[in-house]
């Protein structure tokens, strides 16, 4: 009995940064095996013939009551309570911890108090994916094995946490989200606050059913010692604020087209707030509305911009309008129609435009950032300041844009990169005074989208435009060609194309599209660097990756597509009888006539 008093006392995990312990459930229960059990019943006063049967209820069933009974000096006899008392219900005894003090003057009184205080050690809760609300116990230990403070504000702090394995079982977690877990933990709970977190519950509760990867999710949610405790996958850059403070960028952000590419998907993340739609379990369609969008509630996982802090958002039947009256939230990022700065500051009505001029006000400094880098975003920020209050909002009083904006604006209209260009265009929509002249979500994430695949087009197009004069292969020009019709389906051929086309096919397969045009890049590369250690390089890779793009277009697209590339080659000197390769100019198009 020493012996296995010992290898549990062995087994005990101590709390971060606490002074309690907790035993590992799946340690304990490899420990206690039924020989164990068999055994220490054996040598106790136990009668011999009720041994068999009491093992059966001990093992597997009781086997955390079993190993408190051994760390009371061997108290194992008072098994025989927990089971006389139990009803003759068919369940595990453990089910029952843990037990009240007064349950355990009854069953144990010799040994009530210590039992008691013991029991926690053993109880430790398991921790799984689900939405529904806990209460725990004052006593209860929580079994974290990490738990660091990383953030605090008015209405909690935020701690970084690992969860002992032995207690968790979130197998619905992806595998991104194995990095690490954040727990956000509110102040005590008071009247007021308390209808905020309820609140913030449901959004996120609603929000989860679309599993929408660039919205954050919510693991877990319980209350402990009066505070409310939220569980979230831990996102490693932090926030949009903590990026910009990097110089340079980290890793992931290296390329423009990262940037590009994360609001686009943060954008869709947006639209499917302002329009919710599930059919996953009922046929359910929402209005959201997010109400607090700005850096610090923009989290930064790898290359990901996440949407977060849903603690003032609502959501209405779609028979309604998105229209509320303001209360808080965005602080330099508020919409002109959220407070009159000419009124001293009386709220007014906020609705899904209000957040589409937040989000522009989030692209504008992304924006920045990826140009000019942290001192850029430092010098736009001080610069937005206007008296006598000393804000930094993205307008002014007199319903105007502030001064500061549109100088910026001015300057990047005269970048000559088309992104840039497409990019600063989009923000001026979106910067409208009238929130009905805004784009709404779905616009936006369609310009995006075609924003981000032209940063990725422009460098691909002139990539195979360069292997076809290098290997001077008609079956280069070939894949070339067939690579612009599938641009000129998408209108990415036009120069003066600077939008989204209104039947964008892409918007179902975007992400698709992207990883395709990421792996043609790659190929292009590759294919250069074959060409200078062999005489004729092959294209099975560009003719596959061609036959997928094309392919995840619609069929009336793949028509057209081919339609087009009939054409090229019927205009173009190389494939007729006779000729061969002539230069090319940068675009790739033949220069004979």
């Amino acid at each position: 009995m020493d012996r296995l008093r010992a290898q549990i006392r062995d087994i005990r995990c101590l709390v971060a940064g606490g002074k309690d312990f907790f035993i590992p459930l799946h340690s304990l229960y490899t420990l206690v095996t039924e020989a164990i059990v068999r055994d220490a019943l054996s040598v106790s006063s136990i009668e011999w013939y009720r041994i068999d049967g009491i093992t059966d209820k001990i093992y597997p069933g009781g086997r955390r009551i079993f190993a408190i009974l051994v760390m009371l000096d061997g108290r194992i006899a008072e098994i025989t309570r927990f089971i006389e008392l139990d009803n003759l219900q068919d369940s595990p005894i453990d089910h029952k911890l843990p037990f009240s003090e007064q349950d355990l003057r009854m069953l144990v009184p010799s040994i009530a108090e210590d039992f008691y205080r013991l029991q926690w050690e053993f109880c430790a809760p398991i921790l799984s994916t689900g939405v529904e609300h806990r209460f725990l116990d004052l006593r209860t230990v929580l079994p974290f094995t990490e738990n660091t403070k990383i953030g605090e504000g008015g209405l909690g702090e935020v701690f970084r946490i690992s969860i002992h394995p032995d207690h968790q079982n979130m197998a619905m977690i992806l595998p991104s989200e194995s990095k690490g877990l954040v727990r956000k933990q509110t102040s005590e709970i008071m009247h007021d606050s308390d209808s905020r977190y309820e609140n913030e519950l449901r959004s996120l509760s609603l929000l989860n059913q679309l599993e929408h990867p660039n919205i954050s999710r919510l693991l877990s949610f319980y209350t402990y010692q009066r505070r409310r405790n939220f569980i979230f996958p831990l996102a490693q850059g932090g926030d949009l604020d903590k990026l910009f403070e990097k110089d340079p960028p980290p890793s992931d952000f290296r390329e423009h087209f990262s940037f590009y590419k994360a609001l686009s998907r943060l954008s869709s993340a947006l639209e499917m707030v302002h329009d919710y739609t599930t059919a996953k379990k009922v046929d359910l369609r929402l209005i959201g509305l997010h109400r607090d969008l700005k850096p610090n509630n923009i989290l930064v996982d790898g290359d990901e911009f996440i949407l977060s802090d849903f603690g003032f958002s609502s959501f209405k039947p779609a028979t309604e309008l998105s229209r509320t009256p303001f209360k808080r939230g965005g602080a330099d990022y508020l919409a002109p129609e959220c407070e009159d700065l000419d009124d001293s500051f009386r709220s007014g009505i906020v609705s899904r435009p209000s957040d589409i001029w937040s989000f522009g006000c989030i692209m504008l400094e992304v924006l920045v950032y990826m140009l000019q880098g942290q001192q850029g975003v430092q010098i736009f920020r001080k610069e937005r300041r206007f008296k006598p209050w000393h804000m930094g909002t993205f307008h002014m009083p007199g319903l105007i844009l502030n001064g500061s904006v549109t100088r910026l604006l001015d300057a990047l209209d005269s970048d000559l990169r088309r992104p840039v260009q497409q990019l600063t265009r989009l923000i001026r929509k979106i910067f409208a005074i009238s929130p009905e002249e805004r784009p709404k979500a779905a616009q936006i994430t369609s310009e995006l989208q075609f924003i981000t695949l032209n940063e990725l087009l422009g460098p691909i197009s002139k990539k195979y435009a360069n292997t076809v004069s290098l290997t001077k292969s008609i079956q280069a020009r070939l894949e070339f060609g067939r690579f612009q019709s599938w641009k000129y389906v998408l209108n990415f051929i036009d120069e003066q194309q600077n939008e989204a086309h209104e039947s964008n096919p892409l918007r179902t397969n975007f992400d698709e599209s992207l990883a395709l045009l990421q792996k043609v890049r790659s190929e292009l590369a590759l294919t250069q660097e074959r060409h200078d250690s062999m005489a004729f390089p092959t294209f099975y890779e560009l003719r596959s990756l061609n036959d997928c793009l094309v392919e995840s277009l619609p069929v009336h697209y793949q028509n057209q597509a081919i339609s087009f590339l009939d054409i090229f080659l019927c205009n173009d000197d190389t494939f007729r009888p006779g000729k061969s390769l002539q230069g090319l100019d940068d675009s790739g198009c033949s220069t004979t006539t």
